[in-house]
């Protein structure tokens, strides 16, 4: 999975903040580097302008160890439940192993990302809700990891066929409390990323605005990748719930197509952003399929539930993770748009 949608909204505001990066974790190209263009930091100084960047600059530097670790894990973490949902018949009575399908997806170590996150808690600026949050997530993710770990191994090389499923037994009721931890977790952090991170964005797109024009390729570049992002965001939660809320998702979903229709409409059909604005049509025509599929009771056809079941969801149109891919597929776009 690509994490580039954050990172590049990340590093264009350091950009802005004469600010160069530093430290582990994932990093956008340096073509990513040039949204902003050049003569940003040519501006009259002006105290109140200065010190807002400066500000700015630090709370951009300190979200990035956030962003880095939940853009790494979260969906993954989801997508491992996914996969072991889709086969375990019966969630109160864990599994059989004797279904058709077993395992679940592996998720790498978290612990570099999640060393980078625990060096700056505490640090300037202090942001309480979001170290707290982190705090929550971090101390479910260390226990349930160790478990995704324990039962990918066991379901993958087949142990169960030596223990008559007792090991699959008794780590059911750990993973689904584990998850049941984490989302919780995710849900506090997630919601304390938006809280401080939303704002930046925006003041960057003001920025981005009064320099280039509210119509300007560069405008869009950022718009559309914060805005798909939320909808991720928005998918993601929603459909967590047994009865997600098909009307909202179904609203921003017109409310990003108007947009990408603006764009097309202020913006050259071979321009920069050719590539870019047909990847966001994939995206919003990914998530309208899945969002009427669910709306209408659809399910999904026998070959499809395989797909799922092998780890293979990505293939299927009309799933979260077909999805996904297509949100990745945009991000990969927006990483490599350049600007003369």
């Amino acid at each position: 999975m690509k994490r580039i949608s954050l990172c590049l909204l990340m590093a264009t505001l350091l950009v802005w903040a004469s600010c160069k990066e530093s430290g582990p974790g994932p990093r956008s190209s340096p073509k990513a580097l040039e949204v902003e263009g050049p003569g940003v930091d040519a501006e009259p100084a002006e105290p109140a302008r200065s010190s807002e960047k400066e500000a700015d600059q630090r709370l951009a530097a300190k979200l990035r160890p956030y962003i880095a670790l939940t853009n790494r894990f979260t969906r993954r973490v989801y997508m491992s439940r996914t996969r072991y949902v889709s086969w375990v018949s019966d969630l109160d009575k864990g599994p059989t192993c004797k279904e058709t399908v077993l395992g679940l997806q592996a998720i790498a170590s978290p612990d570099r990302e999640i060393l980078e996150v625990e060096r700056v808690q505490g640090q300037a600026p202090r942001l309480a809700d979001l170290e707290e949050g982190a705090k929550t997530y971090i101390a479910a993710f260390r226990k349930l990891h160790p478990l995704i770990s324990r039962a990918e191994a066991y379901y993958r090389q087949r142990d169960f066929a030596q223990d008559d499923c007792a090991l699959g037994r008794e780590l059911h009721p750990q993973l689904v409390a584990a998850w049941k931890e984490f989302a919780e977790g995710d849900k506090r952090l997630s919601a304390a990323l938006e809280r401080h991170q939303r704002p930046l964005e925006h003041r960057l797109l003001e920025h981005i605005g009064k320099e280039h024009g509210v119509t300007s390729e560069r405008y869009y570049h950022i718009k559309v990748m914060m805005d798909a992002r939320a909808l991720m965001l928005l998918l993601q939660f929603e459909l967590q719930d047994t009865e997600p809320d098909i009307e909202r998702i179904a609203a921003e979903l017109t409310r990003f197509d108007g947009l990408l229709l603006e764009m097309g409409r202020n913006t050259e059909n071979g321009g920069a952003l050719a590539s870019f604005r047909s990847s966001a049509k994939g995206f919003v025509q990914a998530a309208q399929e899945m969002t009427r599929r669910i709306r209408d009771g659809r399910p999904l056809p026998q070959w499809a539930q395989k797909q799922i079941e092998r780890g293979h969801g990505a293939r299927v149109r009309g799933t979260f993770e077909h999805v996904s891919r297509q949100f990745d597929a945009l991000a990969g776009r927006a990483n490599q748009v350049t600007f003369r």
